[in-house]
Protein backbone atom coordinates (compact mmCIF):
# COMPACT_ATOMS: atom_id res chain seq x y z
CA UNK A 1 0.00 0.00 0.00
CA UNK A 2 2.79 2.31 0.66
CA UNK A 3 4.64 1.38 -1.89
CA UNK A 4 1.46 2.41 -4.35
CA UNK A 5 0.83 5.64 -2.91
CA UNK A 6 4.33 6.66 -3.31
CA UNK A 7 4.90 5.41 -7.09
CA UNK A 8 1.37 7.94 -7.87
CA UNK A 9 2.74 10.24 -5.48
CA UNK A 10 5.87 10.45 -7.85
CA UNK A 11 4.03 9.79 -11.13
CA UNK A 12 1.88 12.90 -10.66
CA UNK A 13 4.56 15.16 -9.24
CA UNK A 14 7.00 14.33 -12.43
CA UNK A 15 4.39 14.99 -15.14
CA UNK A 16 3.92 18.32 -13.24
CA UNK A 17 7.72 18.94 -13.01
CA UNK A 18 7.59 17.96 -16.77
CA UNK A 19 4.60 19.66 -17.99
CA UNK A 20 6.28 23.25 -16.56
CA UNK A 21 9.78 22.62 -18.06
CA UNK A 22 8.49 20.94 -21.47
CA UNK A 23 9.54 23.70 -23.59
CA UNK A 24 13.49 23.03 -22.20
CA UNK A 25 13.12 19.49 -23.35
CA UNK A 26 15.16 18.31 -26.13
CA UNK A 27 13.21 16.34 -28.77
CA UNK A 28 15.63 14.06 -29.49
CA UNK A 29 19.11 12.86 -28.52
CA UNK A 30 21.01 11.18 -25.34
CA UNK A 31 20.59 12.78 -22.01
CA UNK A 32 22.01 11.97 -18.68
CA UNK A 33 19.91 12.60 -15.97
CA UNK A 34 22.69 13.45 -13.52
CA UNK A 35 21.42 12.52 -9.57
CA UNK A 36 18.29 10.71 -11.26
CA UNK A 37 17.09 9.57 -7.65
CA UNK A 38 13.91 7.02 -7.62
CA UNK A 39 13.94 7.95 -11.62
CA UNK A 40 10.53 9.22 -12.09
CA UNK A 41 11.14 12.66 -13.65
CA UNK A 42 13.32 11.24 -15.83
CA UNK A 43 10.96 8.29 -17.41
CA UNK A 44 8.47 10.89 -17.59
CA UNK A 45 10.78 13.32 -20.11
CA UNK A 46 11.54 9.44 -21.67
CA UNK A 47 8.15 9.04 -22.30
CA UNK A 48 7.54 12.50 -23.79
CA UNK A 49 10.43 12.74 -26.10
CA UNK A 50 12.40 10.97 -28.69
CA UNK A 51 15.63 10.97 -25.96
CA UNK A 52 17.78 7.93 -24.79
CA UNK A 53 18.24 8.44 -21.07
CA UNK A 54 20.88 7.23 -18.76
CA UNK A 55 20.11 7.25 -15.70
CA UNK A 56 22.63 8.11 -13.43
CA UNK A 57 23.24 8.16 -9.19
CA UNK A 58 25.39 7.28 -6.51
CA UNK A 59 23.02 4.23 -5.34
CA UNK A 60 19.83 2.84 -5.82
CA UNK A 61 17.10 4.23 -3.68
CA UNK A 62 13.72 2.38 -2.45
CA UNK A 63 10.57 2.92 -4.28
CA UNK A 64 12.93 3.67 -7.79
CA UNK A 65 10.81 3.47 -10.69
CA UNK A 66 10.87 -0.12 -12.40
CA UNK A 67 11.14 0.74 -15.76
CA UNK A 68 14.67 2.62 -15.72
CA UNK A 69 18.12 1.13 -15.47
CA UNK A 70 20.17 2.59 -12.84
CA UNK A 71 24.19 3.37 -13.60
CA UNK A 72 26.00 3.65 -10.34
CA UNK A 73 28.81 5.82 -10.29
CA UNK A 74 31.52 7.38 -7.27
CA UNK A 75 29.87 10.69 -7.15
CA UNK A 76 32.81 12.66 -8.26
CA UNK A 77 33.57 11.35 -12.08
CA UNK A 78 30.81 10.69 -14.49
CA UNK A 79 31.97 7.42 -15.98
CA UNK A 80 31.67 8.94 -19.81
CA UNK A 81 34.44 10.46 -22.17
CA UNK A 82 34.30 14.22 -22.83
CA UNK A 83 31.27 15.39 -24.79
CA UNK A 84 30.03 12.07 -24.23
CA UNK A 85 25.73 13.07 -23.87
CA UNK A 86 23.88 15.58 -26.50
CA UNK A 87 21.85 16.77 -23.34
CA UNK A 88 21.85 16.62 -19.68
CA UNK A 89 19.72 17.16 -16.55
CA UNK A 90 19.72 17.55 -12.89
CA UNK A 91 16.64 17.85 -12.06
CA UNK A 92 16.76 19.18 -7.82
CA UNK A 93 19.82 17.08 -7.49
CA UNK A 94 22.93 19.70 -7.17
CA UNK A 95 21.61 20.88 -3.87
CA UNK A 96 22.41 17.13 -2.67
CA UNK A 97 25.55 16.67 -3.84
CA UNK A 98 28.50 16.79 -1.89
CA UNK A 99 30.15 19.58 -4.48
CA UNK A 100 27.57 21.15 -6.69
CA UNK A 101 29.90 23.39 -8.63
CA UNK A 102 32.26 20.10 -9.08
CA UNK A 103 29.08 18.27 -10.31
CA UNK A 104 28.01 20.90 -12.63
CA UNK A 105 31.65 21.02 -13.74
CA UNK A 106 31.06 17.52 -14.69
CA UNK A 107 27.95 17.66 -16.47
CA UNK A 108 29.47 20.67 -18.47
CA UNK A 109 32.38 18.18 -19.43
CA UNK A 110 29.70 15.39 -20.66
CA UNK A 111 27.39 17.37 -22.61
CA UNK A 112 27.46 19.04 -26.13
CA UNK A 113 24.54 20.75 -26.44
CA UNK A 114 21.95 21.66 -23.72
CA UNK A 115 22.26 21.37 -19.91
CA UNK A 116 18.69 21.79 -17.78
CA UNK A 117 19.16 22.45 -14.28
CA UNK A 118 15.56 22.50 -11.67
CA UNK A 119 16.05 23.46 -8.02
CA UNK A 120 13.93 24.66 -5.42
CA UNK A 121 13.62 27.94 -5.41
CA UNK A 122 15.08 29.63 -2.30
CA UNK A 123 13.60 33.39 -1.86
CA UNK A 124 15.75 34.59 1.10
CA UNK A 125 18.33 32.73 3.42
CA UNK A 126 15.91 31.93 5.89
CA UNK A 127 13.83 30.57 3.52
CA UNK A 128 16.88 27.68 3.36
CA UNK A 129 15.92 26.51 6.72
CA UNK A 130 12.25 25.53 5.54
CA UNK A 131 13.75 23.74 2.42
CA UNK A 132 15.74 21.61 4.98
CA UNK A 133 13.40 20.63 6.94
CA UNK A 134 10.73 19.52 4.14
CA UNK A 135 13.93 17.22 2.43
CA UNK A 136 14.46 16.08 5.53
CA UNK A 137 10.49 14.61 5.39
CA UNK A 138 10.81 14.67 1.96
CA UNK A 139 13.95 12.51 1.60
CA UNK A 140 13.71 9.90 4.23
CA UNK A 141 15.57 7.40 2.15
CA UNK A 142 18.89 8.90 2.53
CA UNK A 143 21.29 8.10 4.92
CA UNK A 144 23.15 11.27 4.75
CA UNK A 145 21.89 13.85 3.17
CA UNK A 146 23.54 17.55 2.37
CA UNK A 147 21.74 20.72 2.18
CA UNK A 148 23.70 23.14 -0.36
CA UNK A 149 20.67 25.41 -1.53
CA UNK A 150 21.56 28.48 -2.89
CA UNK A 151 19.43 31.47 -4.11
CA UNK A 152 18.83 32.36 -7.29
CA UNK A 153 21.56 34.59 -8.03
CA UNK A 154 23.86 32.46 -6.31
CA UNK A 155 23.09 29.54 -8.96
CA UNK A 156 23.17 31.76 -11.83
CA UNK A 157 26.63 33.03 -10.57
CA UNK A 158 28.08 29.39 -10.76
CA UNK A 159 26.58 28.76 -14.18
CA UNK A 160 28.56 32.08 -15.47
CA UNK A 161 31.57 30.70 -13.44
CA UNK A 162 31.39 27.58 -15.53
CA UNK A 163 30.95 29.43 -18.90
CA UNK A 164 26.96 28.86 -19.25
CA UNK A 165 24.98 31.09 -20.84
CA UNK A 166 21.16 31.11 -19.45
CA UNK A 167 18.72 30.30 -22.53
CA UNK A 168 15.57 30.14 -20.98
CA UNK A 169 14.87 30.73 -17.38
CA UNK A 170 10.99 29.92 -15.59
CA UNK A 171 9.57 29.33 -11.82
CA UNK A 172 6.57 26.88 -11.48
CA UNK A 173 5.46 25.25 -8.54
CA UNK A 174 4.68 21.84 -7.88
CA UNK A 175 2.85 20.04 -4.72
CA UNK A 176 4.34 17.05 -2.41
CA UNK A 177 1.69 16.63 0.35
CA UNK A 178 1.45 18.49 2.41
CA UNK A 179 3.96 21.16 0.76
CA UNK A 180 3.71 23.34 -2.07
CA UNK A 181 6.93 24.01 -3.90
CA UNK A 182 8.18 26.46 -5.10
CA UNK A 183 11.17 25.73 -8.07
CA UNK A 184 13.18 27.42 -10.95
CA UNK A 185 14.36 25.69 -13.75
CA UNK A 186 17.20 27.25 -16.46
CA UNK A 187 17.97 25.63 -20.12
CA UNK A 188 22.12 26.19 -20.23
CA UNK A 189 23.90 26.31 -23.07
CA UNK A 190 28.02 27.01 -23.31
CA UNK A 191 28.80 30.49 -23.51
CA UNK A 192 30.53 30.10 -26.51
CA UNK A 193 27.57 28.25 -28.12
CA UNK A 194 24.98 29.61 -29.85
Amino acid sequence: MLKECFYKLATQRAATVVDNIADMLPGDGTLLDYGCGVGYLGYEVEKRTSCRLTYLDVRPYPFMHPGIKLQCYDGKRIPCDDRAYDHSMAAFTLHHTKDAWEGLREMVRVTRKSIIICEDYIASPAHKYLEVVKDLVSNCFFTTITMQYRLVHEWEDMFSELGLSIKCKKQFKSYLIPYKLGHVAWLLKRSTDR
